[in-house]
């Protein structure tokens, strides 16, 4: 494990290098493909090269699932890198500092491995299964807060239009229990924004594997707990999750469930 752990802080902090050479120039700038409620920038592909390449290079017989390429097989089953090269990509494009690079190695199915890069802030979040969570080499723990009247909630709207009125449902209820919440615009950093207790929860009804698997697992072993929605265990493939510091997630299940 050693090895893999050194490739992915490898690859996320020179993928994070590149990104911000690049962030609030021309090239950082140039969009590809315009979607609904997002977009595909030139830097997408850049960075995603750059992971895919590292990974070849090391010779691992694995898979990559990666945001803009899709399933790649390097002649192996076992192991998958979960890959998002630029999570944040509108935050980015439009200059606003809030943007990471998040690599997770899945074993069987099981995510065993989370690194998110932040390279703005330099802050680099790790975690391995059953070994906690780490900022920078410190180890991290979820906030104390036990009071929904006092949390901070981060969301996001979702790209659908299904998503967005469900959303909208949802936020009625959250802002009105809520001290305050969020839409940062880059899932995977608030996820570890909730692990090392600058938030206490997160709410998404629509995220994507290479969004999550890395945030996942590094609020995990700080000691947070995530289930889906309707309180069913969860995994990095469902579309919708509630991710809280423990202390108040059946008070936020039950927001929801009302």
């Amino acid at each position: 494990m050693g090895w893999m752990k050194n490739l992915a802080i490898k690859a996320a902090k020179e993928t994070g290098k590149l990104l911000l050479e690049n962030f609030r120039t021309s090239m950082g700038r140039k969009i590809i493909e315009e979607r609904q409620h997002d977009l595909k920038i030139r830097m997408d592909t850049i960075a995603e090269d750059n992971i895919v390449r590292m990974i070849k290079d090391s010779g691992m017989p694995c898979m990559i699932l990666s945001e803009e390429t899709g399933l790649i097989n390097l002649g192996g089953d076992e192991y998958k890198w979960v890959v998002d090269p630029l999570d944040g990509t509108v935050n980015y494009v439009n200059g606003v500092a809030h943007f990471c690079v998040s690599i997770a190695l899945e074993k069987k199915g099981k995510v065993i491995l989370g690194v998110v890069y932040d390279p703005v802030k330099d802050e680099l979040f790790l975690a391995e299964d059953g070994k906690s969570a780490w900022l920078n080499g410190k180890k991290i723990r979820v906030s104390r807060e036990s009071e929904l009247g006092d949390a901070i909630v981060v969301t996001d709207t979702g790209r659908s239009e299904k998503t967005i009125r469900m959303f909208l449902k949802v936020y009625k209820k959250l802002v009105f229990s809520v001290n305050k919440t969020r839409i940062m615009g880059s899932g995977a950093l608030d996820l570890c924004y909730t692990a090392v207790g600058r938030f206490d929860a997160n709410v998404y009804l629509e995220s994507n594997p290479w969004d999550v698997a890395a945030g996942g697992l590094i609020v995990k072993e700080a000691g947070g707990k995530i289930t889906r929605l309707n309180g069913e265990a969860w995994n990095h493939y469902f579309p919708d999750m509630v991710c809280t510091n423990n202390l108040l997630h059946e008070k936020m299940l039950n927001i929801i469930r009302g």
